[in-house]
């Protein structure tokens, strides 16, 4: 009898990915379903006078590119792969000992109820999901936009039945959806927007505003919906555009300096239950040779130990410092003897507490040269620390004919309560002339005796072993034993999860055998790009969707862009206008002068509301405005409140709080009225015309 919680948050937290966390400001698509051209609307993208020209740079034909883009060919798909595959077996499994808190005071967030709109959520039809995110407006305020398939009637249904639920009303709560005269529905709070629902031919959209819409193509390409996709063998696009420009043309520093345009994540499910994913970018091919210089593809195979929790093979070449540098010796020491290839072997610990053992595996060219470098070291040192009355750090002991070497880490002084004391430790494996493998060297940092550490590894070494990388398409490869890391991990999980009072004991990880498979993962790197690829029970690279979204829903133009000097400008209005209305209450009258604010604001300890970013003229004006002094941010130690950035136009019945002229670019002033009311004000020749309530860019600040 399957578990009453069967995988609901697993199976549905990825699909609802663009539904439910949409309602949250969450979304972005890969590869997908479009239906009007790019239109997206804000105080910083819409031109206040005919002056002002929309920048080109990094942009689409109709508007800015997307900063991340999610698509989901079919929700029903991707619920029905993830219920079959191995990480639903782990959930499944393991949930049954996780009791979700009780919010009995309603203080805190509560999971249940979460978990009961999760649910709700999972009834919801099959639909395709298409998303982009965009950076947020001048304001900082996020544009986000989400194609299904329904219409929008049964959109706004299935919206309005999950807000009805008397477990939404618990993290929902105040929210209303509204229906609109011209058809739409406005998602909102009783102050403050939260989203658009609207058409889109036979689908609907659902958005951060009515004016931000998905581009013309995605990914480059377009999808009707589910039914053209239903042969896609990949569940999940994502794509990070790196190159998506701010409302000034400026890109990332990934783009700008390593010319990648963007990143790229598909995933799927195999016919055995294991995710299958792809994650792959693209540089410009000047640096990627640079960068082949020193990251190279592992020629030699490593034998590792099977009973470890991870091993990888990796080549880095730092002109033979790398061994050195692991090791703790000095640079040069081990020399030229060394390959840049190295194989990392992440054990069980053999110490007091389990703290698992690291061990580098270092091809040498001469055994006999690196024992005879590191001897010699060891006397200098041994010598040099004499002269200051220290204890020798190095030493030497044998193992048969071949030398020990190991390092005291109480040398240096007392450790404390240290939690554990890692000790390195460099010994010696003989080379196989039948298999053609040269002799090793190996440095292991471990809490365990040096005589200790070098008998788990020949005890590791003696069971099985697998050979990195195992192919040639693998530049650098990994593989991760995760029924070894949740055999580690159980007994002290079971003891965090057995307070509850309806939960199970943790499954053993003999019972989850099946599903706990290893995860391969090959690194492949070529002068043009990199390219990732994961087979595994676990979708690590699924995980980076939330992320990438996250962190697109919060991006904002740089420092000095004239978006980012805007949106911090309206801020810091809104901050004075809030103290202006304290003010207010207490003397009957709006102040008359920014000096009268300083009581209520305390502008020595927020200097910040006084201060606006240098903006950016340039990269010739920027250095001679360095070079004879520039506006500096005010100093911390004046003995005044400096104003001057600040105009107050008052009357005993209006009052106005602006910026002085001259610092906006494409704006005589920023001000805001005593109806709390931003108002960007037009440059023009002839009248200095306030931007009020019915014009465009008044209708962007609502």
């Amino acid at each position: 009898m399957p578990s009453p919680h069967r995988f609901v948050p697993i199976r549905t937290g990825y699909w609802v990915l663009g539904a439910a966390l949409a309602l949250l400001s969450v979304a972005n698509a890969e590869g997908v379903v479009p239906r009007k051209p790019v239109k997206i609307i804000s105080a910083a993208a819409e031109p206040p006078t005919a002056e002002k020209k929309e920048p080109t740079s990094a942009r689409g034909e109709s508007g800015p590119a997307a900063r991340v883009e999610v698509f989901i060919p079919s929700t029903e798909r991707l619920g029905h792969a993830t219920a079959k595959s191995h990480l639903a077996a782990i959930f499944d499994a393991v949930s049954g000992a996780i009791q979700l808190p009780n919010n009995e005071s309603g203080e805190q967030f509560d999971l249940a109820a979460l978990y009961k709109v999760v649910t709700e959520i999972r009834s919801w039809p099959e639909t395709s999901l298409a998303a982009a995110i965009f950076m947020q407006d001048s304001e900082g305020r996020p544009r986000w936009v989400l194609r299904t398939d329904w219409p929008i009637e049964q959109l706004a249904r299935r919206v309005q039945g999950l807000l009805d639920l008397e477990t939404s009303r618990k993290i929902l709560a105040n929210v209303q959806l509204r229906k609109r005269e011209d058809g739409t529905f406005s998602l909102e709070l009783p102050e403050m927007q939260l989203a658009v629902l609207r058409a889109d031919g036979s689908g609907s959209i659902i958005g951060s505003s009515e004016t931000v819409e998905l581009p013309e193509k995605l990914y480059g390409r377009k999808a009707a919906g589910a039914s053209n996709d239903s042969d896609t063998p990949s569940l999940v696009f994502c794509r990070v555009n790196l190159a998506a420009a701010d409302d000034e043309g400026q890109s990332s520093v990934l783009s700008s300096l390593l010319g990648i345009r963007s990143l790229r994540y598909t995933g799927g499910l195999t016919a055995s239950g294991d995710w299958t994913e792809r994650i792959s970018f693209n540089w410009n091919p000047a640096i990627g040779i640079f960068i082949k210089g020193s990251v190279k593809r592992v020629k030699k195979q490593f034998d590792c130990p099977a009973d470890a929790y991870l091993v990888a093979a990796v080549h880095v070449d730092m002109g033979g410092g790398l061994a050195d540098g692991i090791a703790d010796l000095p640079n040069g020491t081990t020399g030229q003897s060394t390959y840049g290839e190295m194989a990392v072997t992440v054990a069980p610990g053999d110490g007091f507490f389990p703290v698992p053992d690291l061990y580098y595996q270092f091809a040498l060219k001469s055994e006999k040269k690196v024992i005879d470098a590191i001897r010699k070291f060891i006397d200098e040192d041994r010598d040099t620390r004499a002269e200051d009355d220290l204890e020798p750090a190095w030493h030497e002991i044998k193992s048969g004919e071949r030398p020990i070497f190991w390092r005291d880490p109480s040398s240096d002084g007392g450790s404390g309560m240290a939690f554990a004391n890692f000790r390195t430790v460099i010994f010696f494996q003989p080379g196989d002339p039948e298999r053609k493998t040269e002799d090793r060297m190996i440095v292991a940092e471990t809490t365990s005796f040096a005589e200790e550490a070098v008998a788990q590894w020949r005890k590791l070494c003696r069971r099985q072993t697998v050979r990195l990388p195992d192919g040639a398409d693998a530049h650098w490869q990994a593989r991760i034993s995760w029924r070894r890391i949740y055999a580690q991990i159980e007994p002290y999980l079971g003891l965090a999860t057995a307070f509850g009072e309806d939960t199970r004991p943790l499954p053993s990880a003999e019972s989850l055998n099946d599903a706990l498979s290893d995860s391969t993962i090959n690194i492949r790197i070529e002068t043009s790009g990199v390219r990732v690829t994961h087979l595994g029970p676990i979708p690590l690279g699924m995980f980076l969707v939330p992320t990438v979204v996250a962190e697109a829903i919060m991006s904002r133009g740089s420092a000095s862009s004239e978006s980012e000097r805007e949106r911090l400008a309206c801020r810091n209005l809104r901050v004075l206008y809030h103290h202006a209305k304290l003010f207010n209450k207490d003397y009957g009258r709006w102040p008359a002068t920014v000096a009268e604010l300083d009581g209520y604001v305390d502008f020595n300890e927020h200097r910040h509301l006084l201060w606006l970013p240098e903006r950016d003229r340039g990269l010739i004006a920027g250095i001679v405005s360095t070079a004879v002094g520039g506006r500096a941010y005010p100093e911390a130690d004046r003995e005044k409140v400096d104003d001057a950035i600040y105009e107050i136009e008052w009357t005993p019945t209006e009052w106005q709080l602006r910026f002085r002229d001259g610092e906006f670019r494409d704006y005589k002033t920023i001000a805001i009225d005593a109806d709390g009311e931003i108002h960007r004000v037009p440059k023009d020749k002839t009248k200095n015309k306030i931007v009020g309530v019915g014009s465009p860019a008044a209708a962007n600040e609502r």
